[in-house]
């Protein structure tokens, strides 16, 4: 299932996009995809899945 069937996916595509690189936003959103393609076949929620994939690198830029 696609990403954009994600209702939550736009925003969050909006707020990576603010934070993080082009290069890493594509990585993203490629994880994204990728984790959605088997989600619903190991038990994840579709939307789950979405969400990890673009927002598993939001913090990464940040100094700590």
């Amino acid at each position: 299932m696609p990403i954009s069937r994600c209702e939550r996916a736009k925003a969050y595509l909006q707020a990576i996009r603010a934070r993080l690189k082009d290069g890493r936003v594509t990585h993203c959103v490629f994880v994204a995809e990728y984790f959605s393609s088997f989600a619903p076949g190991i038990g994840l929620d579709h939307d789950e899945a979405v969400a990890v994939g673009l927002l598993h690198d939001y913090c990464r830029d940040l100094s700590g």
